[in-house]
């Protein structure tokens, strides 16, 4: 082969390569993070059954109207996704109507979702149909024109209620602080355990003197009170019905927390038991599952030696 034709094979492979690279470059350049640098303190969630925001104030997350606590592992969640949004490419233009009804981005159909730092938008988002592959969506950020198909399945991320976002936790004592507990059974029947002094220098009393307690078992079933979670709330107010089984008092601290726990009559062909209860820490009674009040249906002699 003559040295000239070989010089022009070898310009022509590297100006392929360079070819190559540039059409590489060109694809990467489609990939862009939507990125938020505000410490977001309110989310607003819009949809067409309505709207509900998260608020953060003092260091804690309120949701909805009447400002539920929050979650706080599923708001960090939804804030840190808010934070930073991968596209992977600009599909179309919104420019009518039409475009906007192929990408389910028309109103009614999206989801709204805007985050708001002291007061001021840092970012506002449209999300609209999942992509063929279900974990993309498309979606257009802060009212620009440009439709994208995102990384992640935002619709996911974001789609949620304030049942969802809303706090289960009923109780939440220092377990440490937890000083007597008096227990009403569903006959009528009242018995109480005490301690008192800390460390190694705890006295432990009961309503029946003559028995002698055992330590361990005290105060596992003491630390065992101490947390308290709900499948589900019932509104302000609302009564469930049933029966009263179990009247709580627990002291804490400076504090007299009260529990009051119902079983609810049997219904349909339920075989399981139900049960709701009230407590002094909320103004919202509660369902309370069966293993949260066998911890309140112990007797005094359960705590023998």
């Amino acid at each position: 082969m003559k040295t000239r034709k070989l010089v022009l094979l070898i310009c022509d492979a590297l100006l392929l390569v360079v070819l190559i690279l540039q059409l590489c470059l060109k694809a990467g350049d489609r990939t862009k993070n939507f990125t938020i640098s505000d410490e977001v303190d309110e989310v607003t969630i819009a949809n067409a059954e309505g709207s509900f925001s998260l608020v953060k104030e003092n260091d804690s997350w309120f949701v909805g109207d009447k400002k539920y606590p929050a979650n706080e592992t599923y708001t960090s969640a939804l804030v840190e996704a808010g934070m930073n949004i991968k596209v992977l490419d600009k599909v179309a233009s919104a420019a009518n109507d039409a475009v906007l009804d192929r990408y389910e981005l028309t109103e009614g159909e999206r989801l709204e979702v805007t985050f708001k730092s002291k007061g001021k938008t840092v970012r506002s988002l449209y999300i609209g149909k999942e992509a063929n592959a279900s974990s993309q969506t498309y979606a257009i950020f802060d009212d620009q024109k440009d439709i994208y198909l995102t990384a992640q399945n935002l619709r996911n991320e974001f789609d949620k209620s304030i049942s969802y976002l809303r706090s289960r936790t009923v109780l939440d004592l220092d377990k440490t602080q937890i000083s007597s507990v008096s227990i009403t059974n569903e006959k009528g029947q009242t018995w109480s355990l005490a301690r008192m002094g800390s460390g190694t220098d705890i006295v432990w009393n009961s309503s029946n003197e003559l028995l002698q307690i055992d330590e361990t078992k005290a105060t596992d079933w003491f630390n065992s009170l101490a947390s308290l979670v709900t499948p589900s709330w019932y509104e302000e107010g609302e009564n469930p019905g049933g029966q009263k089984i179990i009247s709580a008092k627990i002291g804490v601290g400076f504090k007299t927390v009260s529990l009051e726990i119902y079983r609810l009559p049997a219904s349909g062909d339920s075989a399981s038991e139900k049960y709701w209860a009230s407590c002094s820490e909320t103004p919202y009674p509660f369902e309370i599952a069966g293993y949260a009040v066998q911890k309140f249906q112990k007797s005094l002699e359960d705590m023998a030696k």
